[in-house]
């Protein structure tokens, strides 16, 4: 079961009702585990749209937006690889471009796939931009 917690200077405390029942199962003295993940922000996400909008229309190779996004993230290695065996028993390697979705990585994530993926564009497609420009348009911070 996952919950939300805040960080204070006393400690780590529940956000709401559901975090403080499953913290109250807990028992005092108990070890747990805590996976930290930061929550992704809204306005990053829009501007990973926005550098794609800007991105396509800056390059000349693809001509469907969705496929230099999936190109973007991969040369930025958020991919996963898939060994299918073929009916003759020969294996073939595949890559697939990993999710981007809210629950799928957390902001710290997020952000290094950001960008590694500018970072390509730029040494791929980007025609002579630099990354303070990009990053202006796009005001990424």
């Amino acid at each position: 079961m996952k919950a939300v917690f805040k960080k204070t200077e006393t400690g780590i405390l529940p956000c709401c009702n559901d975090s403080l029942a499953l913290f109250d199962k807990v028992p005092d003295d108990s070890m747990v585990m805590v996976e930290y993940k930061k929550k992704r922000n809204y306005e990053n996400h829009k501007r990973f749209f926005a550098f794609l909008d800007i991105a396509f229309d800056l390059q000349e190779f693809y001509e469907e937006k969705e496929h230099l996004r999936k190109a973007l993230q991969m040369i930025a290695g958020h991919y996963e690889v898939l060994i299918i065996i073929g009916k003759d028993g020969e294996p073939s390697t595949h890559y697939t471009p990993k999710s981007i979705d809210f629950s799928a990585m957390d902001e710290i994530e997020f952000r290094d796939m950001f960008g590694r993926c500018i970072t390509g564009f730029i040494n791929r497609y980007g025609n002579g931009i630099t990354e303070e420009e990009l990053l202006r348009v796009i005001d990424f911070d």
